[in-house]
């Protein structure tokens, strides 16, 4: 009876040894290839984390099968506790990973949220009459996503109010970060002649208090469409505030253009 309870101790012992090394390993192969998966490796980076973690544990098995089956009995005990040791080790080694893992996504997705949502203010005023633009005038204000504009087609040019949605403050913000990294690389850009189709200013603080303007002729537009990839998102702002739920608050008349 004692013998059988030895031999059954002995053997869940070997198997300790085996499976304590099996997770080492695995657990190895994933640090591994986390630590060697380069940055902005895309969807890529997680197959290539999950593939050193398949070789660190066929390893680990191999290597857990090998020392169960060879250590000597009188051993089986202090490598049998030294193996779960190395396997609580490698459970604590795995538990900082993933906090340290969903720690940097949490930032990650903070700093791009941060990006997204950037204070802006940009005016577009549309001088030339019958553009087709919703607006004569529209000032908006990305810290309160608010704007203010002198709506076109009501009767009498009405100043009317209204919010910007969380997609059109990006979209904007995006078009106006192209369009300022235009005008800087090219300060006379625009100094054309030809009838003004829009007046464009605005500021991004994450750049600096100054203001950046330009005046968009015919022939600039036409050869620079990153203008019009901020006249698009404005001119959707505009039109959807008129048809949405609340509608725009509306208000006075301006002088008609």
């Amino acid at each position: 009876m004692l013998g059988s309870r030895l031999l059954l101790a002995m053997m869940t012992r070997r198997v300790l040894i085996a499976m304590s090394l099996a997770w080492s390993g695995g657990v190895a192969g994933l640090w591994t290839g986390a630590w060697l998966t380069p940055e902005g490796s895309g969807l890529a980076g997680p197959a290539i984390v999950f593939w050193w973690g398949v070789i660190g544990f066929v390893s680990g098995v191999v290597a857990g099968g090998l020392a169960a089956w060879k250590v000597s009995p009188r051993k089986v005990k202090p490598v049998s506790n030294a193996a779960v040791t190395v396997a609580g080790l490698s459970c604590l080694v795995l538990a900082a990973l993933f906090v340290t893992d969903r720690r940097a996504r949490a930032e990650a997705r903070a700093q791009e949220l941060a990006r997204q949502r950037a204070p802006f203010t940009a005016s577009v005023v549309r001088p030339l009459p019958g553009d087709g633009a919703t607006f004569l005038r529209i000032d908006l204000d990305g810290v309160s996503d608010t704007f203010v504009m002198t709506d076109r087609r009501k009767v009498g040019y009405p100043v009317c109010r209204g919010r910007i949605g969380v997609d059109h403050h990006r979209q904007l913000l995006e078009a106006l970060r192209r369009v300022d990294d235009l005008i800087a690389g090219q300060p006379g850009l625009c100094a054309t002649s030809g009838d003004v189709l829009m007046e464009v200013r605005w500021t991004l603080p994450e750049r600096g208090s100054a203001q950046r303007g330009v005046n968009v002729t015919t022939v600039c537009d036409t050869a620079h469409p990153e203008f019009t990839s901020i006249y698009v998102p404005i001119e959707g702002i505009a039109f959807t505030a008129d048809l949405g739920a609340d509608g725009l608050a509306c208000e006075g008349a301006a002088p008609a253009n």
